[in-house]
């Protein structure tokens, strides 16, 4: 009724790089004109300060049936969740971090920071470069399949209480 109402054309959700997309294929299946479209989130497996994370890689690891081991099989599971995405209608991805920092690590280093996380041994700075790498991972990503990279920099949730204790974080 709303999208009737407000004449809405497309609307576009935001969901985790692990999401199922189950939903959308629920809309997709039952015939309703709506266009409903997913936006590809991976902030919970790029950030490796991300409470949960390594939780977040073995989700990852089931979804995209790849063993995320290395750092090789994570860029192989992003790939193939930015894909499964495009395929679902996904046109976008939307990307968060404390600041703009970005930075190219070689192969070499961003395995062995992942290792690290693996380990669950990661530094602070160890995220902020891994993360600023993943930036470029993404850019990278997104002139290949052409998916649209939003950035959100100066990103800083779950800083209100109520509002965490309320609704949950993010």
């Amino acid at each position: 009724a709303l999208f009737e109402k407000f004449g809405i054309e497309v609307l576009a959700t935001t969901d985790a790089a692990t999401d199922s997309l189950q939903y959308h294929q629920a809309i997709r299946d039952s015939g309703w004109k709506g266009k409903v479209i997913p936006t590809f989130r991976p902030d919970a497996v790029v950030n490796l300060d991300t409470p949960g994370w390594k939780e977040n890689i073995q989700k990852l690891s089931e979804i995209s049936k790849i063993d995320v081991r290395n750092y090789r099989s994570f860029i192989q599971a992003i790939e193939n969740r930015r894909a499964f995405f495009k395929s679902m209608g996904a046109v976008a991805t939307d990307h968060a971090a404390l600041t703009a920092h970005t930075e190219i690590l070689s192969e070499k280093e961003a395995d062995e920071i992942f290792q690290r996380a693996l380990q669950g041994k990661a530094s602070a700075e160890d995220a902020y470069r891994f993360t600023g790498h993943m930036l470029v991972e993404n850019a990278r990503m997104s002139s290949e399949d052409g998916l649209v990279m939003q950035f959100h920099p100066g990103a800083f949730r779950n800083h209100n209480p109520l509002v965490y204790e309320r609704f949950g974080p993010d």
